[in-house]
């Protein structure tokens, strides 16, 4: 119930700097994302994926550093 009904894109996101294809096996659906990397990390990645007429990249090295920065940040709120 919290999900969007739905959302748009323009353009391909790349996973990895390459075009996503199942053939290939490079391909990573939101749903797997988020079981991943967890839901905060992968916003933070997709929302730094690219804004400009490029198409964005899913760089699943920042978001294995958006998972660090998360803790980071709770640990520095806590203490």
């Amino acid at each position: 119930e919290k999900w969007p009904r739905g959302f748009r894109a323009c353009g391909f996101l790349l996973l990895n700097g390459e075009k996503m294809a199942k053939s290939t096996g490079n391909f990573l659906t939101i749903s797997q994302a988020v079981e991943k990397y967890g839901c905060d990390a992968s916003r933070l990645t997709l929302a730094g994926a690219g804004d400009q007429m490029t198409d964005g990249n899913f760089s699943q090295f920042e978001a294995d550093q958006a998972i660090l920065k998360l803790h980071s940040l709770i640990t520095s709120c806590k203490e």
